[in-house]
């Protein structure tokens, strides 16, 4: 019986991921490096998947950044190092697609805001720390993730669609890789049960990319309403949300991102089980059945 010892578990992608390896038979144990004695619930466990740390960040001070730093890379040291002495088979990152390496570009994105930088310092000390320690990594770079209990930027898409707003997404054309949240558990159960080799970083995404246009619309036919897409020219777009100070806002909806999964496919023998359509129709039933409770 695998043992897996989970970070972040409390979190969307956490709890997702942990009920889904304990459904399939595996015992998952929370760990949690902020409370004192936590190494020593990494006892006997067979991999460790390491999910904590920031979410969303943007430092207002240069200090917030280095203090954020700071703390998301040692955490993930320690995770190593306490992974390592107790003699963890193998170790499963959980990092962003905004972390990729300049140098090894897959798509269009650039490590340029804190968020970026801070996953890539990250990415850098659980490789770094990782080889030193002899430790097998898997570092899984993700796109935006949705399922039932997303926040942020799509669940305000969702509410948006859904109430039938006009939205100046008309000639969002680009194409963007996203992952559902039952894909992504599918994923990480194969990096759990299969050994890397090499340090390799994959990344996870649905089989299709989709424009956030269409993504718009399939929402609407989905929720059973009409999209108002107002074709607001691309240059207009970036300059007023430029203007306004949202202009990463910009790149995460018009810039295209499409994901290579060819080494997830490959190393991992995985393909995504469930069609974007399929995970957002299980999405917005999630969505409908909160308003109505």
């Amino acid at each position: 019986m695998t043992v897996v010892g989970m970070t972040g578990s409390d979190g969307f992608i956490g709890r997702h991921a942990s009920t889904h390896l304990r459904n399939l038979g595996l015992v998952v144990h929370k760990i949690d490096p902020r409370k004192a004695g936590w190494q020593v619930r990494l006892q006997n466990v067979d991999v460790v998947v390491h999910l904590a740390g920031a979410a969303h960040f943007t430092a207002a001070r240069p200090s917030d950044y280095t203090v954020m730093e700071q703390e998301n890379v040692s955490m993930a040291r320690q995770v190593v190092d306490a992974a390592s002495d107790y003699g963890v088979h193998h170790f499963v990152h959980i990092s962003s697609v905004k972390a990729q390496d300049l140098q090894r570009p897959t798509a269009s994105i650039h490590v340029s805001d804190d968020y970026s930088r801070l996953k890539r310092a990250v990415e850098i000390a659980v490789d770094e720390r990782a080889r030193l320690r002899n430790l097998p990594v898997w570092t899984t770079r993700l796109p935006l993730v949705y399922g039932p209990g997303v926040r942020a930027n799509f669940l305000t898409l969702l509410k948006a669609v859904h109430r039938g707003m006009p939205l100046p997404l008309g000639c969002a054309s680009a194409p963007r890789s996203y992952v559902g949240i039952r894909n992504l558990s599918s994923a990480l159960l194969r990096c759990v049960t299969e050994t890397p080799i090499d340090y390799p970083i994959i990344y996870i995404a649905d089989a299709q990319p989709i424009s956030t246009r269409d993504l718009v619309v399939l929402l609407a036919e989905t929720l059973g309403t009409r999209a108002h897409l107002v074709p607001v020219p691309r240059s207009l777009m970036k300059r007023s949300l430029r203007a306004v100070g949202k202009g990463d806002l910009y790149s995460k909806l018009f810039d295209e991102l499409p994901l290579d999964r060819a080494p997830a496919t490959e190393l991992l023998k995985w393909n995504p089980p469930f069609s974007t359509r399929e995970e957002l129709a299980w999405t917005v039933q999630w969505y409908l059945d909160s308003r109505s409770s």
